[in-house]
């Protein structure tokens, strides 16, 4: 007799424990995204979702990749997979996935797109056992025209159609960008870099200080074009490829993508001869809200 009280007991509460399972199951699927669809309300951009530790970080400190809108663009070399860029998922037509990618249109040049992936919602992308990861393949690539003033590093803008959108799931959601009459970021404004580094498709943030247009025209040794270009310094020495990465900064607790990095570029103070020193050189990026018409003209022919 007690042995079949014991088992019709653990009977009772196998039961009750498989109830509420099911009971959170329904939950998680009307609240929360859940198998890279969403529920009833459309994703926000510029949101962390279940990345917000990334609000804590001070000048100095990385994460791996808080942000879901990051995605690691990799090349096929051969049999070698190696880091080619950085981009942002930004918003599409749809309310539950993106299928564009914004980047640096230098990502692109004499490369075959056949043979560029691109890895989303994962802190290390190339984990295959990371559940949220996504892989996704290049359909086409619309490039920012570059005008007769200008060369391709201060037109470095590139707007990636994939062949299957990226569901938006609690780890990739889409970023923000910034209304078409934004006035300039101020010098000192902080802002975040995305970049790839080792492993492969790992991705990493460091905060970065925005410097004034008129510093960056005295100081930097390369042609330096404040209507199209902003520049930085990075507040840490960790090392990444952050090329075609987002620079985000936040506005009313959202994440804003203001510029794409083009490269680092030595100010003039600096000498070949003198050791590469991370206070020597700063980073130059193309703006995003002078070239919005660009971004929105690609997502709707694409």
């Amino acid at each position: 007799l007690r042995v079949s009280v014991v088992m019709s007991l653990k009977s009772a509460f196998c039961f009750f424990l498989f109830i509420e399972i099911v009971k959170s199951a329904k939950k998680a699927t009307t609240n929360y995204v859940v198998n890279g669809g969403i529920g009833k309300d459309k994703v926000q951009c510029g949101t962390l979702n279940q990345w917000d530790t990334v609000a804590k970080v001070k000048p100095g400190a990385k994460y791996r990749n808080p942000f879901p809108w990051a995605v690691s663009i990799l090349y096929l070399d051969g049999n070698y997979l190696r880091d080619l860029c950085v981009g942002s998922v930004i918003e599409s037509n749809s309310p539950n996935s993106s299928d564009f990618i914004l980047t640096g249109s230098a990502c692109f040049e004499q490369i075959n797109l056949e043979r560029v992936y691109i890895f989303g919602g994962a802190k290390d992308l190339t984990d295959s056992y990371q559940a949220h990861r996504q892989v996704g393949f290049v359909k086409s690539v619309f490039k920012l025209p570059i005008k007769k003033n200008l060369d391709l590093y201060q037109s470095n803008v590139a707007v990636v159609k994939l062949v299957k959108p990226f569901l938006y799931n609690p780890k990739l959601t889409p970023v923000c960008l910034p209304a078409a009459n934004e006035p300039p970021l101020p010098a000192g404004t902080l802002c975040y870099l995305s970049g790839s580094t080792p492993p492969k498709g790992a991705i990493d943030q460091t905060m970065l200080r925005i410097l004034s247009a008129d510093f960056c025209r005295r100081n930097v040794s390369f042609p330096f074009n404040s209507d199209v270009q902003i520049c930085g310094e990075k507040l840490d020495p960790v090392y990444m490829l952050p090329s075609g990465g987002p620079v985000v900064c936040r506005r009313h607790s959202r994440y804003v993508q203001y510029a794409v990095f083009s490269f680092p570029a030595p100010l003039k103070s600096w000498k070949k001869e003198m050791p590469i020193k991370m206070k020597d050189f700063v980073g130059i990026m193309c703006t995003v809200s002078n070239h919005l018409q660009f971004i929105k003209n690609s997502i709707r022919v694409a």
